[in-house]
């Protein structure tokens, strides 16, 4: 097993037992509106999170540049803009950015 397959493999370990909190994965539109999402509470919750996601992507393109990733505290979030979709991860069990950017372009090629 590569290196890179043991660390995710340890990854998905530490988070398994985590019920809230661990892993989530969001994809919504340009326009905010939720599309799927794995791992999180209420619609409610989900279309407030998708309106707050779209806000930040916006704000970051026009300033012409591009969101990858954000991490606060012990919480990392990585982001894939491709055309009107926005992809969403957040992770706070220790999973690293590029392990986020990896699921969220498994994520996208199952959407196509």
């Amino acid at each position: 097993m590569s290196d890179q397959a043991q660390a995710d493999s340890h990854s998905d370990s530490l988070c398994s037992s985590q019920v809230r909190g661990g892993r989530h994965l969001l994809v919504l539109s340009s326009a905010g509106k939720p599309i799927f999402s794995l791992q999180h509470g209420d619609e409610t919750s989900v279309a407030d999170l998708a309106a707050l996601v779209a806000a930040i992507v916006s704000f970051v393109q026009r300033g012409g540049d591009e969101i990858r990733h954000v991490r606060a505290g012990a919480t990392s979030l990585a982001f894939l803009v491709r055309g009107p979709l926005y992809l969403v991860a957040s992770s706070s069990c220790g999973d690293t950015v590029p392990y986020l950017s990896r699921q969220l372009a498994a994520l996208h090629a199952q959407l196509l």
